[in-house]
């Protein structure tokens, strides 16, 4: 067993479309270069962590790859295949075959994701998928349940580990003296909605996240 799996600290095990969603459409690097490099220092410290099926599938993402490559992250994010893993996939199958249906291109990879976090301690999902509640449509959350697994998104990891991304550098503050943004865009599923602001000209971003679909006031500003 990995030496990292018993360590009396949080790990995290990380689904492809939770990275995938983060890296291209949510956080992309080029707008959040504070934040990835966060999510960077996690990956090397051994807290934010890949099964190698799911590492394997994330690495068909051509950006992904370069940006993994670019700073040597494999050797900390890749967690090699082992009987401990093999088994628990087993148990998942076992309890969800339909996680796994080549007819509704679910991915072959979430039993990985759900059996490195059943193998480690104190270890916690993070994945962009919603539970379905449905033997015949299970998602990563309905396993994750079933386990007592504790599963969370994106956003809750950020939060979780920054706190707030003001602190890291990548939003400025609103003032007083303040004009229209340029852009305002809603990524979210109508339950976790994370709103962005881009403003072009001065290349500043602003971010809320919510429980509401209304559009916030305050992104509607940026500083002068």
């Amino acid at each position: 067993m990995n030496s990292f799996l018993n360590r009396d600290q949080i790990i995290y095990s990380l689904d492809t479309s939770a990275l995938i969603a983060a890296f291209h459409e949510r956080y992309p690097i080029e707008n959040f270069p504070s934040l990835w490099r966060k999510i960077e220092e996690l990956i090397k410290n051994d807290r934010l962590k890949m099964s190698q099926i799911v590492f394997d599938e994330a690495m068909r993402d051509t950006d992904i790859k370069q940006w993994c490559d670019e700073y040597q992250l494999k050797p900390y994010f890749q967690v090699p295949i082992d009987e401990f893993v093999q088994e628990q996939v087993s148990k998942v199958l076992s309890e969800f075959p339909r996680l796994v249906d080549n007819r509704t291109g679910r991915s072959g990879a979430d039993p990985w994701v759900i059996a490195l976090a059943m193998i480690t301690q104190n270890c916690i999902v993070v994945t962009e998928e919603n539970p379905t509640n449905s033997e015949n449509r299970p998602k990563i959350p309905d396993a994750c349940a079933h386990f007592n697994l504790q599963c969370i998104k994106v956003v809750d990891l950020i939060k979780e580990k920054t706190g707030s991304l003001n602190r890291q550098g990548a939003i400025p503050r609103l003032t007083e003296n303040r004009k229209p943004a340029i852009l305002l865009k809603n990524y979210g599923d109508g339950v976790s909605n994370t709103w962005i602001r881009l403003n072009v000209q001065t290349k500043t971003h602003s971010i809320k996240h919510s429980t509401s679909t209304a559009m916030p006031c305050a992104l509607l500003f940026s500083e002068t």
